[in-house]
């Protein structure tokens, strides 16, 4: 079998959609996430997963020396 012989599905008919696509690509380009940093620590949720792992022995310094080790 050639590539020639597969038999070609037909085009699917366009759907109605109720917002013109100038409208909805304005829209989805005007939403903006706030980017920050996994170990954001002014967040008082990273303050606290950090002391935790903090009081568990964890050590950042020890920890990145570590993952940068060529096992």
């Amino acid at each position: 079998m050639s590539f020639g012989d597969f038999i070609s599905a037909p085009a699917p008919a366009k759907t109605e959609v109720s917002v013109k696509e100038n409208t909805a690509k304005e829209f989805l380009s005007s939403l903006k996430r706030q980017k920050r940093q996994l170990w954001d620590r002014t967040q008082p949720d990273v303050q606290q997963w950090y002391q935790q792992f903090l009081y568990l022995g964890f050590d950042e310094a020890v920890s990145t020396s570590l993952a940068s080790v060529q096992i």
